[in-house]
């Protein structure tokens, strides 16, 4: 919860949460600590290129799928 009106609270991936719960001695500047925020980019960049895919095709649903065509009529008897 947030501590004051307005301030958001931090946002942990979880699975840096679980690893963080179960190693609390490789917190630092660790090798292993870099991978996980370096591996915490990349699963947001993933979410980012879903969103962008689901919003270019809502985006292209509501176009037009082509031009109008003239369509020759004859009258049957």
């Amino acid at each position: 919860m947030p501590k004051q009106p307005g301030e958001c609270p931090e946002f942990k991936c979880p699975f840096y949460d679980i690893l963080d719960r179960l190693c609390p001695e490789v917190k630092g500047a660790s090798e292993f600590v870099g991978h996980l925020k370096k591996a915490k980019v990349e699963l947001l960049l993933a979410l980012r290129s879903l969103i962008d895919h689901r919003v270019e095709s809502l985006t292209a649903e509501g176009k037009p799928k082509g031009r109008a065509q003239r369509i020759k009529v004859t009258e049957q008897e």
